[in-house]
């Protein structure tokens, strides 16, 4: 047994000199002034990004109160300011589209009076160009399908595209409809339906001129699926699946020629805490390093790059108990996301999310069976045998570095994992 403890603090100085040696550059959540709101935050809000700031308009905040402003952050002074809200006669609204073109700002769509118990749910159908130089609104082509709030969009050369959503109540009432929006011609044009019956909140954006859409609600669920879109042959195809389990409500940025997904509610109420990046060259997923979101986890937050930065915040979790509303804003570098918080080493293991006070998961080139996790003096503190989803919970252990061990029949690996 002696023996035995003497390897692990071997393997332990190990690992933490490399560790030392490796943890220069980690990218980092860093909080920013909270999104002004005079309620206690927002969900289903709409972002864009233009002139150098980032709008965020509308959204839920508890209590049948659903708002209809707009305001911005301009990440030089770190502050906020209020704009002119919509015109119209939507007095509200919730799960709305927005994106940006050549320069000009779109929003629409969505739900008013959403989660209202007094008022009618409607779903407008209207559409606006935003001027951020004298803060001025002009009404567009109506959208020509069925008013939709929740749905997925992306811009492909210069043309928005509005997929799915839903049209009611239910996420049953949801659609697979696609349209296309040219602002040079100011036009809708129905394209080829999603190929999913139903889509509703999944995460959404576009690399190397196609379209993404990941996951989302399909009516009876959630769905992990993956689909690319050609707007030159108007066409879908399946890639690779989301790594996690189904997800719906979260939120995603690209760069460096990848898209980062993350955060948004896996099941009922398990809330993602860091991001999985897609490289559309190789179809495949990996575990985004250094992109561990520090604060609460949460669904219906809003996500935008802006001068190389990616900035996330608001939202909503529900923890089983309680409703937890936010109106807390994070930026990060993604050119200095090459931390190894994470590590693999040459092990072939991520740990992620890593540091975690929760539940850890495992991914692993080769299979493993069975884990211990030991302190840096050798002592075992957890052991067992790995889940189908290859989970542990690690909340009994008290905070402070461990090394971790799988084992199979012919092999055992180790790294090291922080708990807070």
């Amino acid at each position: 047994m002696k023996k035995i403890g003497l390897i692990v603090r071997v393997i332990a100085f190990g690992i933490l000199a490399l560790i030392t040696t490796t943890t220069d550059a980690s990218a980092k959540w860093t909080a920013k002034a909270d999104v002004s709101t005079f309620y206690k935050g927002r969900w289903g809000a709409q972002v864009f990004s233009v002139g150098g700031k980032i709008y965020v308009s509308g959204g839920y905040a508890d209590n049948d109160i659903n708002m209809n402003d707009i305001v911005s952050y301009d990440p030089a002074t770190d502050i906020w300011g209020y704009h002119n809200p919509l015109p119209g006669t939507v007095t509200n609204r919730t799960g709305g589209v927005a994106f940006t073109i050549d320069g000009k700002a779109y929003l629409g769509l969505g739900v008013e009076n959403f989660n209202n118990f007094t008022s009618p749910w409607t779903f407008p159908t209207d559409l606006w160009q935003y001027n951020d130089a004298n803060d001025t609104w002009t009404k567009k082509a109506d959208f020509p399908g069925t008013g939709v709030g929740f749905a997925a969009c992306f811009v492909v050369n210069n043309k928005a595209y509005v997929i799915g959503g839903q049209a009611g109540k239910f996420s049953s009432d949801g659609t697979n409809k696609v349209y296309e929006y040219d602002p040079a011609t100011d036009k809708w044009t129905e394209k080829t339906t999603f190929p999913r019956a139903i889509v509703i909140s999944p995460f959404a954006f576009t690399l190397n001129g196609k379209g993404y859409i990941v996951g989302g609600a399909d009516g009876s669920g959630n769905t992990k699926k993956t689909y690319e879109y050609d707007p030159t042959a108007n066409t879908w195809t399946e890639k690779k699946a989301f790594p996690e389990a189904e997800t719906n409500g979260g939120v995603a940025f690209v760069a460096n020629g990848k898209a980062y997904c993350g955060l948004g509610r896996v099941g009922t109420n398990k809330y993602l805490q860091y991001f999985w990046a897609y490289n559309p060259t190789t179809d495949s997923w990996s575990y985004a390093d250094g992109f561990e979101f520090s604060a609460d986890s949460r669904m219906y937050g809003v996500a935008a790059t802006l001068d190389g930065k990616a900035y996330i915040g608001a939202g909503w979790q529900y923890d089983g108990s309680a409703q937890h509303y936010y109106r807390d804003w994070y930026q990060v570098d993604p050119s200095v996301a090459t931390s190894v918080n994470n590590i693999e080493s040459n092990t072939g293991i991520i740990i992620y999310p890593n540091p975690a006070s929760s539940t850890i998961h495992v991914s692993a080139a080769d299979e493993y069976n069975n884990y211990s996790i030991s302190n840096i003096t050798g002592q075992v503190e957890l052991q067992g045998t790995l889940t189908n989803d290859k989970s542990i919970n690690v909340s009994s252990l008290a905070a402070g570095q461990y090394i971790i061990s799988l084992t199979s029949e012919d092999r055992e690996k180790h790294t090291m994992i922080t708990v807070r």
